[in-house]
């Protein structure tokens, strides 16, 4: 019997963590090869701006001699060349300024879209062409003018398909490999199954975070080898376009020697495009023109780092070659910009399997605790409720990084006043923050089971609603439904760790919910924003409905603590808005709550999550470069609340905790703020140095923010009101008025910043104003310690 139970056992390791590792590293492998195809992009559209500028040159030159579009002749045979050099290019077109095709030249029965401009986004835009893409194709378009206006413009087109294509070759590769990961790691935890719990997990752990990091390492160097690749199709690109530009003018006997400006016409040429290193015209092997006027009369020597080729241009006697370098940190930033987002898919892709590792293990219910039945009975309940909250966060903010915009586009379509999104915005704040009270004491009469399985109903209903509308009535519905739903869910779980953790555990217990709010965080925000990329804002809204449905499955299973329930609901004194006003009426409760609390969530809400990302945008940061900045908080606040919450179990000091919590808080907003004195103090601007300076900033506000979220709840929790009226509603009554400094942080904030002229030095001020809060919090403590000194 023991034997068949020990076989069992193994495999039941071997298969939750052969899935485990399988499903996390194909979600790895799918975003990871959607990073690469968007990378790609970029290089085809250079390069295919680059042909489209052979053919724009030679039309401009007959416009600007004043003929019409239509008059110019030679189109079919120069656009047949690059068609038949580039099987990628399936079509070039000329349209005039009303957008009707003049000219058009492509393969037969393999593109039918006669206005392709009025379809797909916009993607880039310079100068020189502008690039959209929708789900076929790709399109470059350039302007065509004669001497006083634009008149046409040239369309190149390549199909999507044909970048598709490259990538996939190496899916056999990375699926090869997760097999072979997940196949080793499966037998490794057969082989180790008899372990120790402990150490079990930990070899999971450590074997799970081995396989993304061989992951990860083969994806940078298929990733590199695709660029350099990517780079020397557009180098040879702009060799032929400026091969062409040159050859026409020799090919009509003018001597190479004889041609004007052409050093400014290569100085020019070289600006235009970013990454070109340096440009020559060599003849007889000699540099006659060259970028760099000292190389001029020398040998052409190829420079170490830059990817080169040369094109001919001219004959017979006139014979000569022209010559472009790219600059191989074309590649080298490509790959970066690739690790900075493996880096945030890395961290969402190991909270989720940490996740998953934990869910399979609380769900076999293991019995190898060195603990009384009671304290065992416990941690196997937390154990279980540790993935609830962490699966309602993670949806949550799946849509953190596009929602704000589709509730402006339903405003804008409805007709009405754009500053009407904003208040769709706070509908889900409201509904937050109005349910907790309710909620806290529906968890004493039907159970934390019954809030987490109705809250993950009415939060899948709220995204689900958006799969198939996103009008401006259907979103705001959803909000209503999904704060509900997220309200219902955090009191749920709340409550359950409260009665379920032993005593003397209680503010870890309460870092279990601080921990996988951030954990949460960081996967929905990181996954959310690649995965609308690939699966629209309607994949998403599914993907999340469909992970709150298997949550409400999953809140069946929960155990049952009937026995501490009882005892939650016979410490309950006061109900409704008679608990609110017995809050109001205790003094340490309203300076916890108006010195700590609220500010706290103020600063979340209005600094982080909305002023933020508004700076940084009018600073230049790229959208994800503000995500993955903003994330710091968030782990500044994993890496705090994991040692915080044990070192105030062991010594009973969460009011000092908090002090010093808010002390920290109000020097890392001081430090972002002082960015804003480079502009006031009439400073030159070094973008790495502020760049690095509001990194730090954020994640010290991120490590302070750790120090009191869940040594706050404990806080009140011990307090003289929770004894009185019972654990969950007071702490409940503290989650609703917390909640008043998430909806008042972004309005209060934002009138701020405007009276602040935008600066950042605004973020400054509310630091000063925290540092405020900080000394009259630690004031009151001290004046009371001397007064019970002198009495002693």
């Amino acid at each position: 019997m023991k034997s068949s139970t020990q076989v069992r056992n193994r495999r039941r390791d071997a298969l939750s963590l052969f899935l485990v590792c399988a499903v996390s590293l194909l979600l790895l492998v799918y975003v990871g090869l959607g990073e690469a195809q968007r990378t790609l992009i970029k290089f085809q559209i250079a390069k295919l701006a680059a042909q489209g500028e052979i053919v724009q040159h030679l039309m401009e030159t007959h416009l600007r001699a004043g003929l019409g579009l239509r008059q110019f002749i030679g189109f079919q045979p120069i656009t047949d060349r690059i068609l038949s050099s580039d099987s990628g290019v399936i079509r070039i077109a000329v349209l005039n300024s009303e957008g009707v095709s003049v000219f058009i030249n492509d393969r037969a029965d393999e593109f039918s879209a006669e206005r392709p401009l009025e379809s797909g986004e916009r993607v880039q835009v310079t100068p020189r062409f502008e690039a959209r893409q929708n789900d076929l194709y790709l399109y470059v378009s350039l302007p065509l003018r004669n001497r006083f206006e634009v008149v046409g413009q040239l369309m190149v087109v390549m199909p999507l398909s044909v970048i598709e294509s490259r990538v996939n070759q190496y899916q056999t590769l990375f699926l090869g490999l997760t097999l072979g990961c997940s196949v080793i790691l499966a037998l490794l935890a057969y082989r180790f199954a008899d372990l120790p719990r402990p150490d079990r997990l930990r070899l999971q752990r450590w074997g799970f975070t081995s396989a993304l990091l061989i992951m990860t390492v083969v994806f940078m160097v298929v990733l590199s080898a695709l660029y350099t690749e990517g780079a020397q199709i557009t180098v040879k690109a702009l060799a032929d376009s400026l091969g062409k530009r040159v050859g026409a003018i020799v090919d009509n006997g003018i001597d190479l020697k004889d041609i004007e400006g052409l050093e400014r016409a290569f100085d020019e040429y070289r600006r235009d495009q970013n990454n070109v290193r340096a440009i020559g015209l060599i003849e007889n092997g000699r540099v006659v023109i060259h970028t760099e006027p000292q190389a001029a009369g020398r040998e052409w020597i190829s420079e170490p780092g830059t990817f080169e080729y040369s094109v001919a241009v001219g004959k017979g006697a006139q014979s000569a070659q022209i010559a472009v370098s790219l600059s191989a940190d074309v590649v080298y930033r490509a790959v970066v910009m690739n690790i900075k987002n493996f880096a945030a898919l890395f961290l969402a892709v190991g909270f989720l399997s940490a996740l998953f590792l934990h869910l399979a293990n609380a769900l076999h219910q293991d019995t190898d605790f060195l603990a009384t039945p009671a304290t065992f009975m416990g941690i196997e309940a937390l154990e279980k409720v540790k993935p609830v909250l962490f699966i309602a966060v993670f949806v949550d903010n799946l849509s953190a990084s596009f929602l704000p915009q589709l509730l402006y586009d339903a405003t804008t379509s409805a007709q009405l006043p754009p500053a009407l999104a904003s208040l769709a915005f706070m509908t889900y704040f409201f509904c937050f923050a109005f349910i907790l009270v309710p909620a806290g004491y529906l968890a004493e009469r039907r159970g934390p089971k019954f809030l987490i399985g109705s809250g993950s109903l009415l939060a899948a209903a709220g995204s689900l609603i958006l799969v198939f509308s996103t009008h401006l009535a259907s979103m705001v519905l959803a909000r209503i439904l999904s704060g509900c739903g997220q309200g219902l869910l955090l009191i749920g779980v709340q409550s359950f760790i409260l009665v379920a953790a032993p005593i003397h555990q209680q503010t870890q217990a309460n870092g279990i919910i601080v921990y996988n709010f951030n954990a949460g965080m960081i996967a929905g925000m990181a996954l959310g924003s690649l995965l609308a990329i690939y699966v629209a804002a309607s994949g998403v809204f599914a993907l999340g409905g469909t992970v709150l449905l298997l949550l409400a499955l999953y809140a069946g299973i929960l155990p049952t603590i009937k026995s501490a329930s009882a005892v939650v609901k016979a410490k309950s004194r006061l109900g409704g808005i008679s608990g609110i006003f017995k809050a109001l009426g205790d003094l340490d409760f309203l300076k916890t709550m108006f010195l700590i609390g609220v500010p706290s969530k103020a600063i979340l809400t209005g600094v982080l999550l909305f002023a933020m990302p508004l700076l940084l945008s009018t600073m230049g940061f790229d959208h994800e470069e503000i995500g993955q900045i903003i994330m710091f908080y968030a782990i500044g606040v994993l890496l705090s609340n994991f040692k915080v919450s044990r070192w105030i179990d062991q010594s009973a000091g969460a009011r000092k905790v908090l002090f010093f919590g808010m002390i920290v808080c109000a020097f890392g907003l001081l430090l972002m703020g002082s960015v804003g004195l480079f502009s006031v103090m009439g400073w030159p601007n070094y973008p790495v140095i502020e760049t690095l300076v509001l990194l730090v900033g954020v994640f010290i506000v991120g490590l302070a923010h750790g120090a009191i979220n869940a040594p706050v709840v404990t806080h009140v929790a011990n307090g003289a009101f929770a004894a009185h009226i019972g654990i969950a509603p007071a702490t409940a009554i503290y989650r609703f008025l917390e909640r008043f400094g998430h909806i008042a942080g972004p309005i209060v904030v934002g009138q701020l910043l405007y009276l602040g002229d935008n600066s950042v030095l605004v973020i400054g001020w509310i630091g000063l104003a925290i540092l405020i809060f900080a000394f009259l919090f630690g004031w009151r403590e001290s004046s009371s310690k001397s007064a019970v000194v002198k009495g002693t």
